[in-house]
């Protein structure tokens, strides 16, 4: 059964994604790192960057477990980890760079905003839009495969 992340508790939240089966540890530790963005403080890029919001976070880390799961369960796949970054206004990266491929999701800072993607295997196809990040996305997930 799919992990559902939506409208969790922090602590359901926080037990969906460390409850992930043990071959997806990799995107496991990947979150746990990435927790260290929420303790940047304004402008810790030495400029105007924004602190990274808590609930960007979760969004963010929802997204990822969701596609792991899809990915794992449905197709048998194990997601590779992405790294998961901190933009200078306030929105999360989740970035994919791989010889063959890149995939780069922007988590905005504000939840009424969509996401935004962007990827390109490296030569004959790229593509470009925005996505529902409540939702699991096969057309992402496929796309990911190529890891």
């Amino acid at each position: 059964m799919p992990i559902r992340t939506h409208a969790m508790s922090a602590a359901a939240r926080q037990e969906a994604w460390q409850s992930l089966p043990p071959a997806l540890s990799r995107i496991r530790e990947a979150i746990e790192r990435s927790r260290d963005i929420l303790g940047l403080s304004d402008g810790w890029d030495g400029e105007a960057g924004r602190r990274i919001e808590e609930a960007s976070w979760c969004r963010a880390v929802d997204f990822l477990t969701r596609q792991a799961a899809l990915m794992w369960e449905r197709f048998g796949k194990i997601l590779e980890p992405p790294d998961i970054t901190p933009v200078p206004d306030g929105s999360i990266d989740i970035h994919w760079d791989r010889p063959d491929f890149e995939l780069l999701v922007n988590i905005p800072s504000l939840e009424t905003a969509t996401a935004g993607f962007y990827g390109d295997d490296r030569g004959r196809i790229s593509i470009k839009g925005e996505l529902d990040i409540d939702k699991v996305n096969e057309g992402l997930a496929l796309w990911l495969m190529k890891t």
